[in-house]
């Protein structure tokens, strides 16, 4: 079944505390749309984000050709302001390539220092392809330079593409009727029952928080328990 979409969302989260009425609703839009984030946000957290394996040419500015051994960027622009972590990173000379290449070599992360540092030293021998890697958060001076990353590696030597694996960050919902959460067909439920259990308590129905939670699927509802856990104890480490 497909995930629900932030209208069946929010509808099947009213219906559930009985407050899907089209007469003066208990929540305006603007409410809805607070809570559902909120909901959005912690069931996102609890799922472990979405992981997501992208091709060296599609995802830095100047990728789409090989590498001269200069910096590439990941712009703040549509489709790759969502990088939260850079997780792997290859060196391929295949254009398409996601890091399954049989000639793909994983690269080792490292401190920009050390990057600085390589490149500044001299008899380090000579080598054919990239072997460490490092990416650094650009300063955002403008709204427009929103999570944007430079990648540097070395050796610098020309002729590479670099795919890589990276956490998604958080998009919340805009409040379309058919914007859809990065999540899967259950969670997109548990985000429902989150939500529910979220407003039910301003509305005076605290007393169905517990048979709403007790709808959650086994994986979000333990997410849930440990964050608050933490919160409740002061203890990060949960």
């Amino acid at each position: 079944m497909p995930a629900l979409l932030y209208s069946e969302i929010t509808s099947l989260a009213l219906s559930r505390i009985k407050a899907n009425v089209p007469v003066d609703p208990p929540f305006t839009a603007a409410q809805i749309l607070e809570h559902a984030n909120k909901a959005y946000e912690d069931v996102y957290e609890a799922s472990g984000a979405a992981f997501v394996v992208v091709a060296g040419s599609v995802l830095w500015t100047g990728g789409g050709v090989a590498s001269t051994g200069t910096s590439f960027t990941l712009p703040g622009s549509s489709g790759t302001e969502e990088v939260s972590r850079i997780l792997n990173l290859w060196a391929s000379t295949a254009v398409g390539s996601v890091g399954d290449g049989a000639t793909d070599v994983p690269l080792d992360p490292v401190d920009y220092s050390q990057i600085i540092a390589l490149r500044a030293s001299s008899g380090l021998g000579t080598y054919a392809t990239p072997k460490v890697y490092s990416v650094i958060r650009r300063s955002q001076s403008l709204d427009t330079d929103g999570s944007r990353y430079d990648l540097f590696w070395w050796p610098s030597v020309a002729g590479f593409y670099f795919p890589a694996s990276y956490l998604r960050q958080f998009d919340p919902f805009d409040g379309g009727a058919s914007d859809k959460p990065d999540v899967n067909d259950i969670q997109s439920r548990d985000i429902a029952m989150r939500l529910a259990s979220i407003m039910a308590p301003l509305i005076g129905r605290a007393e169905l928080v517990p048979s709403i939670m007790g709808d959650i699927s086994e994986g979000t509802r333990e997410g849930l328990e440990r964050k608050l856990a933490a919160q409740i104890s002061g203890d990060q480490d949960r």
